[in-house]
């Protein structure tokens, strides 16, 4: 017989599936059990998990609180890689709500601290570093960051990983000048491709997603909307809301492109309706 599975591992799963409100239920029951037994280690993972799940529902007060309080208790523990977690949740909201510069410097400070102690945080540091240069007009300082991410997630096979690292070297290579046209197609490929072994994943979807966004820019709109009709189809029989949200909102940018204005209207309400209905 399977084993039961414990409340620590549901909550996981239920965060790695894009479950964000299950997560959220389960990882308060943790961290109230964990508080009550002085277990402060097991209490800390429990706030920052908290500090993600909120982070993915654009909770970012709740996950700023959650990130803070994890940092004042691995610091006053002197718990360094715990400290080094933290300020990647810090980081990760920062980028988030655009504040690059906090966002840059807690993940410089991610590596200071893991450096040689979790390839896993210093791994994750690079990749968001090279994602805040993609956002700031800097494609030529956050290639060799996605490059070295992609080289580590390659040996590890981590498919998940590789699918972030393609789509966001696709968008390095859209906006470097001239466009590497040639380069951009062949991450875009790689990263479809990842996205089949791992499909139904919220990262496969989202990655989906940002293909089809890319497509669009391009001109390569039936290629677009296809992606974007499989995308809803694996949302429905998967339930996953999020990324319906995601996929409808720029289903409605495709149909604003191809000056079918009853179309986009018809899929920004669609969008507005999925996301009042999430928040």
């Amino acid at each position: 017989a399977k084993p039961q599975q414990t409340l620590e591992q549901t909550a996981a799963e239920a965060l790695y599936a894009g479950e964000y409100q299950t997560a959220i239920d389960q990882l308060e029951q943790i961290a109230q059990k964990e508080r009550k037994r002085g277990n402060w280690r097991k209490y800390v993972a429990a706030v920052r998990q908290l500090s993600t799940a909120h982070n993915y529902i654009s909770n970012y007060n709740k996950s700023l609180f959650y990130a803070l309080e994890a940092l004042d208790i691995d610091s006053e523990h002197r718990d360094t890689l715990g400290m080094a977690a933290d300020y990647m949740a810090l980081g990760s909201i920062q980028l988030n709500i655009k504040e690059y510069k906090a966002a840059e410097t807690n993940f410089e400070t991610v590596l200071l601290l893991a450096v040689n102690k979790s390839a896993m945080l210093e791994r994750d540091a690079r990749f968001n570093l090279g994602n805040i240069y993609i956002q700031t007009g800097q494609p030529g300082k956050a290639l060799p960051y996605l490059l070295h991410c992609k080289q580590v997630d390659s040996l590890a096979k981590n498919y998940d990983n590789l699918i972030d690292d393609y789509t966001s070297l696709s968008y390095t290579y859209y906006h470097t000048t001239p466009i590497d046209t040639l380069k951009l197609f062949r991450c875009m490929t790689e990263a479809s491709k990842y996205a089949v072994y791992n499909n139904g994943q919220s990262s496969s979807l989202g990655a989906m997603v940002k293909m089809a966004s890319l497509s669009r820019k391009f001109g390569l709109y039936e290629q677009a909307h296809g992606i974007l009709q499989a995308v809803d189809l694996i949302c429905m029989l998967l339930n996953r809301p999020l990324e319906e949200a995601a996929g409808a909102k720029e289903l409605a940018h495709l149909y604003a492109d191809q000056q079918n204005y009853p179309a986009a209207y018809r899929a920004f309400t669609n969008f507005y309706e999925m996301n009042d209905s999430l928040f």
